[in-house]
């Protein structure tokens, strides 16, 4: 078997994963500057969502330098064979509590806390990490705190605290990030963020500072200064560095822009800051141009010669359309120092259907003995009745045969409602064609996707074999209630667990609890490893001042964690009835009396809702049972 193992893979994944978001991070920030304008359309007309589409024969000619087709068809073709779920998890981790603070909530996350399972014979939990949110009146979130259990002390210790500030208009206009001091048991100063916005709501002022633990202020770090065309098109960036002998603001880096009357972006220059002019100094530059249709037509790279003080070409990409805005050529050429001219090297032609779906591309290379375009490699797609690609296949041309030879295809299908099946593609080894990925999906009744199952092809038997797959299902709100991970065990030739979660929701569809489970490979089972709750704000019934205080403030619960007795203690208010709730929103117990000396003792350990009822409204509060 060709194939290694997707245990290390999915260690390479976690590494890749890493890698990803730090490239992602970059790309953000870097198209904050050099975002592209909506106007701009490059391959328009590709509108099919296939993971492999015009796209990968288009990559061929921009990289024109790459030898090995093999790995720019696999670049195109593995970014989509990262499990969905795990994709997901990436992208929705990151979104799920922010989202909870938007203007139109009806719940804010209040908090999450993990516990995790340390002796499963007891199936015991120990708190490990919680985060506290909070919100202004616009539903902004102010502030994120997170702590840590500490084991000696049995008691929660702070790690990292963020803390924002916004406008008027919802601009987050400052933000201070703390880590824990575990000298001073507090919170200490670690960066800073001031930000100014226009009366577009463009920002056009970013600073950042770091804490100067010598003197025991702010000190300047990166600033960022940002101007916009009357169109709110950026149209110039700035960046300095704090300069620690100068104590002032250093050049780093400048972005100049410049669009055209329909908004496209035609120019992006970047400069670098000369410490011998004291200067800017060119480094980078593209120019675009479009057609009376506003599609890109010239695409041109320039980089800065030294010896000449000028720019000086290096790529450029012309593009051609039809009157339906298909781009039907693409040639692609580099500067050639020896005739100070372009210089081609590639170009695509490409032939669409009556649905505008690209059906045929032919890439040409330049002969330099001939002086003329020369045959190279050509790509087909085929399609169903509902324009979804169906089958693409990809040719080289064999100068020795005078003819097409294969090389690699794709086939793919769909069910009656477009959802994807089947994803599969295979290389030509000269006499057949090899597997070298697979991937079936399953739906349910409301078009979500519940299996996914991923191959890899067996040299030896010449067959697809299971490689891993995921498990999901859905509530009757369509909220994920069950994601299940599998790898094959090629020893034992059946499917073993690896990661489970188990999501639960309440009335108003917020996740408020996810268990987590990992496969035990002495029961072949899953087990318990660690639970996560979310609380969210609640409504209460009167929000009325109590002595200046609020009915969240007049009530007070201790000890918390709880052993045997929970005290509840009131200021200027008369509590009427406790609710104890589990988690899940089971009722446990009611009490109408004897509020001081609440008992425990016959609570298993782990987190209650306490909603307790006064003469001045209701609120409710956590515990922790232990």
């Amino acid at each position: 078997m060709k194939n290694t193992s997707y245990s290390n893979r999915l260690k390479t994944l976690s590494i890749s994963s890493y890698l990803v978001k730090t490239f992602l991070l970059i790309v953000f920030l870097f198209n904050s500057i050099h975002s592209i304008s909506s106007q701009e359309k490059i391959n328009i007309q590709d509108k099919n969502t296939n993971p492999i589409s015009k796209n990968k024969f288009d990559s061929i000619l921009e990289h024109p330098n790459s030898t090995n087709q093999d790995s720019i068809i696999s670049h195109f073709d593995r970014a989509n064979f990262i499990p969905q779920t795990l994709k997901e998890k990436e992208v929705t981790q990151g979104i799920r509590f922010s989202s909870k603070a938007n203007a139109n909530a009806t719940k804010l996350l209040d908090s999450i806390i993990y516990f995790n399972y340390t002796d499963r014979s007891l199936n015991d939990s120990i708190p490990v990490i919680k985060n506290i949110y909070s919100y202004d009146s616009n539903n902004n979130r102010i502030l994120d705190e997170s702590y840590n259990w500490d084991d000696t002390t049995n008691n929660w210790k702070g790690f990292q605290k963020s803390v924002w500030g916004y406008d008027s208009n919802n601009n987050r206009i400052w933000s201070e990030y703390y880590n824990w001091d575990d000298t001073t048991n507090n919170w200490k100063e670690n960066r800073k963020i001031d930000r100014v916005y226009d009366s577009n709501n463009n920002r056009i002022f970013d600073n950042y500072y770091n804490w100067d633990d010598t003197t025991n202020n702010w000190k300047g770090s990166i600033k960022h200064v940002t101007n916009y065309d009357s169109n709110n098109n950026l149209i110039l960036n700035t960046s300095y560095n704090w300069n620690d002998t100068t104590n002032n603001w250093k050049g780093n880096s400048k972005f100049v822009l410049a669009y055209d009357s329909n908004n496209n972006r035609v120019l992006w220059e970047s400069n670098t800051w000369d410490d011998i002019t004291n200067n800017w100094k060119g480094f980078y530059k593209e120019i675009h141009s479009y057609d009376s249709n506003n599609n890109l037509i010239l695409r041109a790279y320039y980089t800065w010669d030294d010896t000449t003080n000028n720019w000086k070409g290096r790529s450029k990409t012309d593009r051609s359309y039809d009157s339906n805005n298909n781009q039907i050529l693409r040639a692609y050429y580099t500067w050639d120092d020896t005739t100070y001219n372009w210089k081609e090297v590639y170009k695509s032609d490409y032939t669409y259907s009556s649905n505008n779906n690209r059906i045929l591309g032919i890439k040409h290379k330049w002969d330099d003995t001939t002086n003329d375009w020369k045959i190279y490699q050509k790509i087909t797609w085929n399609y169903d009745s509902n324009n979804n690609m169906i089958l693409y296949e990809f040719y080289t041309w064999d100068d020795t045969e005078n003819d097409w030879k294969n090389y690699w295809k794709g086939l793919r299908s769909y069910d009656s409602n477009n959802n994807q099946l089947l994803y599969e593609d295979y290389s030509w080894n000269g006499l057949n064609w090899i597997g070298e990925y697979k991937v079936v999906y399953g739906y349910d009744a409301n078009k979500k996707r519940i299996l996914s199952e991923y191959y890899n092809w067996d040299d030896t038997f010449n067959s697809w074999e299971n490689d891993h797959k995921f498990v999901l299902s859905y509530d009757s709100n369509n909220n994920l209630t069950l994601d299940e991970h599998y790898t094959w065990d090629h020893t034992f030739n059946i499917w073993i667990g690896d990661l489970k979660e188990v999501s639960n929701y309440d009335s108003d569809n917020d996740l408020i609890l996810e268990e987590h489970y990992t496969w035990d490979d002495t029961t072949s089972d899953w087990y318990r490893s660690g639970t996560t709750i979310y609380y969210y704000s609640e409504t209460q019934l009167k929000n009325v001042d109590v002595d200046d205080e609020t009915l969240e403030e007049a009530l007070k619960l201790y000890p918390n964690p709880v052993n045997n007795i929970l005290t509840i203690e009131s200021k200027n208010v008369i509590v009427s009835k406790v609710e104890i709730y589990s988690i899940l929103g089971e009722k446990i117990v009611e009490i109408h009396s004897d509020f001081k000396t609440i008992r425990t003792d016959n609570l298993s350990n782990g987190m209650y809702l306490i909603r307790i009822y006064s003469d001045k409204g209701m609120t409710t509060k956590k515990i922790y049972k232990r």
